[in-house]
C-alpha cells in the first residue's frame, strides 16, 4: 500500500490563485482519470511534534523544488531517519547525495516575471526544472528496494547530526577563532 502524502500550507492559495481551482478539481484535472495510489492533502499547518511523527511515518521525503536557499524539511526529514529524494540543485546538493537519498534530474528555465515585492531579484535568473519521468522512476525505485531505503535513511540521520546546535557551534568557533 502506498500514500501520497502532500503537506504544504500555502497550496491551497498557490491552486486558487494560479489555476483558479479548488484542490480536488485541480487533483482530478492533474490524475486525468489514471489509475493512481492514495493521495492525501494537509494545508494545516501543523505542530513540531506531528510533523515530527509525520516524517517518521514516511518511507521517502520528497522535494521535488525548482531552488532551495537551504532545504530545512530535508534536514528535519533527515533527523527522522527519513532518506530524501530532492533536486540534484543548489542548497539541496549540500545535504543529500547518494549515500543518503536520491538527486533528481532536472533542466534549467528561466524564472517567470512575478509581480511580488522582491520580483527585481528574479529577473534574469534561472531555477531547476525537476524531472517528472526521473521523479517517477526513483519513487518505484524506493517503494521496490525497501532495505536501501533504510540503509539511506540511517545515514541521513547521521548526516543530520552535523547540523545539531552543538555541532555547528564547535563549527563556527573554529571557523572564527582558528
Amino acid at each position: 500500500d502506498v500514500l501520497l502524502l502532500i503537506h504544504s500550507p500555502s497550496m491551497e492559495n498557490a491552486v486558487a490563485y494560479y489555476e483558479r481551482k479548488r484542490i480536488p478539481e485541480w487533483l482530478n484535472d492533474v490524475i486525468e482519470g489514471r489509475k493512481h495510489a492514495a493521495i492525501q492533502i494537509s494545508t494545516k499547518p501543523i505542530n513540531d511534534d506531528a510533523l515530527a511523527r509525520l516524517y517518521k511515518a514516511s518511507d521517502v521525503f520528497v522535494l521535488p523544488s525548482r531552488a532551495e536557499g537551504f532545504g530545512l524539511p530535508i534536514l528535519e526529514a533527515q533527523a527522522c531517519g527519513v532518506p530524501s529524494i530532492v533536486t540534484n540543485y543548489s542548497g539541496m546538493t549540500d545535504l543529500v547525495n547518494e549515500s543518503n537519498g536520491w538527486l533528481l534530474d532536472y533542466h534549467l528555465v528561466d524564472i517567470p516575471l512575478q509581480m511580488v515585492p522582491y520580483y527585481k531579484n528574479y529577473v534574469g535568473g534561472r531555477w531547476a526544472d525537476p524531472s517528472v519521468d526521473h521523479l517517477t522512476q526513483l519513487m518505484r525505485y524506493a517503494f521496490d528496494h525497501r532495505e536501501e531505503v533504510k540503509t539511506k535513511g540511517r545515514n541521513a540521520h547521521t548526516n543530520s547530526e552535523i547540523y545539531s546546535l552543538e555541532s555547528t557551534g564547535k563549527m563556527a568557533k573554529r571557523l572564527i577563532w582558528e
